[in-house]
């Protein structure tokens, strides 16, 4: 018998060729049209590395701003007054750790039912954006405190909880970030702070400070969004700036670049410039929000 070639096979391009059992399961053929060009990252950096400001006014607009830290809501009446098109949401995280002796604290029974309350209210809050066609970006600042409310929630507390215990809470988590991603045009940015990284060290029985810092949030976060970045204040030019760490769906060969604020003051370190180099099919006025002048 002789074998056909591969390049003589001649490959259908539509549904007749999927047979009726395979539909039953679920089977079926995507026609290979433009794909909407949208952004869903994760960004982490140490404090006044610029990550709120870049994501509030730079980002396209209309947008939702969740905001679960102190500071959001100055930002955004800064980006209001600079014509953005914005609705704030303002979320309770209940305090974590005492304030005296800096021990992590549980909650009694009334602030573990307002962390319930305000937890669903996120995950409304979630859909609801999804929902609303108009809305194009959506920024949560930031995702850090996002995962204390879950656990708080949950749990009543963030330390010394059963590892089992974690295994509904990160279904729970996975679905909701995952949901983000029906709305093929919504652009989601999810804020990290960061925390020193700590690790065993031989003939010590405790973990010690590597040296180093590691992005503070829920673990399976970074492998479910498009792109995980950096920002960053560079002192010797005294520019902000951000730093692709991965962004393999979209692009690959961005990895690793810098956009950094021009030396005339440029906002070369802005989104926009970002998502054109992701997507060279775009451009700037693409992405653009509302007044923005790059």
């Amino acid at each position: 018998m002789s074998i056909q070639p591969v390049s003589m096979i001649q490959i259908p391009h539509s549904s007749d060729f999927l047979p009726a059992d395979f539909s039953s399961l679920g089977f079926e053929t995507i026609e290979a049209g433009r794909e909407v060009a949208r952004i869903v990252a994760s960004t982490a950096a140490q404090e006044k590395s610029g990550k709120t400001h870049w994501g509030v006014l730079t980002w396209p607009d209309p947008m939702a701003v969740f905001s679960l830290d102190t500071g959001t809501r100055m930002i955004v009446e800064k980006a209001l007054r600079s014509g953005r098109r914005i609705v704030y949401n303002k979320f309770l995280v209940p305090e974590t750790q005492f304030k005296d002796d800096n021990k992590a604290k549980a909650l009694s029974g009334a602030e573990r039912k307002t962390a319930e309350q305000e937890w669903d209210r996120f995950k409304d809050s979630i859909r609801k954006v999804i929902e609303y066609p108009k809305l194009r970006s959506l920024i949560i600042d930031t995702a850090t405190e996002m995962w204390e409310l879950a656990r708080m929630a949950r749990f009543g507390k963030t330390t010394q909880v059963p590892p089992q215990l974690y295994v509904a809470l990160n279904a729970e988590m996975r679905e909701l970030l995952t949901s983000v991603y029906e709305r093929q045009d919504l652009n989601v940015l999810f804020i990290h702070k960061m925390k020193k990284e700590y690790k065993s060290k031989a003939g010590l029985d405790k973990e010690v400070w590597s040296g180093r810092w590691e992005r503070a949030g829920f673990g399976d976060l970074p492998y479910i969004v498009d792109m995980n970045l950096e920002n960053y204040f560079n002192h010797e030019t005294m520019r902000f700036g951000v730093r692709v760490l991965d962004c393999p769906r979209s692009n690959p060969q961005v990895i690793g670049q810098e956009f950094e604020d021009a030396a005339d003051g440029s906002p070369m370190g802005a989104f926009p410039w970002m998502a054109v180099a992701c997507f060279p099919d775009t451009d700037l006025a693409y992405w653009a929000p509302r007044g923005w002048n790059g």
